[in-house]
């Protein structure tokens, strides 16, 4: 008899509890990703600027995403 009844206030409650999580998840990551492909598309400007070799800019790119 369960599976015939539409979904109830608890579960409507319950789903509307969780949706924040989600959409702040999927706007970090996004965000993640955007700030990821900024540090790309400058690296030849910071590397002009620092004087930095290849395997300088290389490491910018591994270490950025943990600051």
């Amino acid at each position: 008899m369960s599976a015939d009844r539409e979904p109830g206030v608890e579960e409507t409650a319950q789903w509307r509890t969780q949706w924040p999580a989600v959409q702040v998840a999927l706007i970090g990551a996004f965000l993640a990703s955007l700030d990821s492909f900024i540090a790309i598309v400058a690296a030849p400007s910071i590397g002009t600027d620092l004087n930095a070799s290849d395997d300088e800019i290389q490491w910018i790119h591994a270490v950025y995403p943990f600051s």
